[in-house]
């Protein structure tokens, strides 16, 4: 199994929304692409920093073909969207991890 991590950086101000934002558009999106096995959306134990909170989204792949086709097919998509709605007001960083 594949699981990309990204990592949201989130203003305060805006947390609610974004997170509203997530549920409603961005996992359904998600879902549709049936290539996700599982998700796991987290709010990093940490305080707020520098005026905003950190969030992880992990999406499980079933192996790295099925990431490789993701990451062509839809990830663009996916970044597109949330730089569409939010600009530099949610920043993100991802990770690719290969469970052992």
């Amino acid at each position: 199994m594949i699981i990309l991590n990204t990592t949201y950086s989130v203003r305060t101000e805006l947390q609610d929304q974004w997170i509203e934002w997530m549920r409603t558009h961005y996992f359904p999106f998600l879902e549709d692409t049936n290539m996700i096995t599982d998700k796991v959306f987290s709010r990093v134990m940490v305080g707020e920093q520098g005026g905003s909170f950190s969030y992880s989204l992990q999406l499980h792949l079933e192996n790295a073909s099925a990431y490789q086709e993701f990451e062509q097919k839809y990830l663009p998509q996916c970044e597109a969207k949330l730089i569409k709605e939010f600009g530099q007001d949610v920043l993100a960083f991802s990770t690719l991890l290969k469970v052992l």
